[in-house]
């Protein structure tokens, strides 16, 4: 008996396609096998740890490549993030029914509504889970944890009573590298003052 193994070091979408083995018998011929299919599977657009205001909105995409739909989940620690409260998850393939495909994209968008400090703490996971048509039999692909990386004025300027003609100066300080302009954001609130705003 002789045994031949195919050895593919890094499976890409070109070596998607039906495979056969020829065995050949000098002066009698050859016998070649039945074809089977390479699939592919794999996470192809992974999330990215991103920059996140605190208080403003963000999201985080992920795209599963498969020869079929996946089934899309996001997790946060460990646990299901479903739609609801400050999560919105919108997931769409490029599966057409009277082409044919090779390959199909799954692409899932999480979006956050508001994003809170909590949640930098978060490990985020996008899953894609193909269920093999004819059986049960399912196989799963995750992407690498990411996080939020939390934007916010951690420090707020304090009350100060300030002497009439003299110098006076609010601090404050906020996350971010590099350093984000601070001074330009000031907000005057002394409109109520006299109404002119002095």
């Amino acid at each position: 008996m002789v045994i031949s193994t195919l050895t593919i070091d890094d499976v890409g979408d070109d070596d998607v396609a039906p495979y056969t083995c020829t065995a050949n018998y000098p002066s009698l011929g050859q016998h070649t096998s039945e074809p089977a299919d390479l699939r592919f599977r794999g996470i192809e657009e992974h999330p990215l740890s991103t920059r996140a205001v605190i208080g403003l909105s963000n999201q985080l995409n992920c795209t599963a490549r498969g020869e079929a739909e996946a089934d899309m989940t996001w997790t946060a620690n460990g646990t299901v993030i479903s739609a609801g409260g400050v999560y919105n998850i919108i997931t769409s393939s490029n599966y057409d029914s009277e082409a044919d495909q090779d390959l199909i994209d799954t692409r899932t968008v999480l979006t956050v509504t508001e994003v809170s400090l909590d949640m930098s703490y978060l490990e985020i996971v996008c899953s894609a889970v193909w269920v093999s048509s004819g059986n049960s039999q399912s196989s799963e692909v995750t992407s690498e944890a990411i996080s939020f990386i939390p934007l916010y004025v951690y420090t707020s300027p304090v009350n100060t009573i300030a002497v009439r003609y003299t110098m006076v100066e609010l601090t404050c300080s906020a996350t971010g590298t590099p350093p984000y302009p601070l001074g330009q954001k000031w907000q005057d609130l002394r409109s109520w003052y006299n109404g002119t705003g002095r």
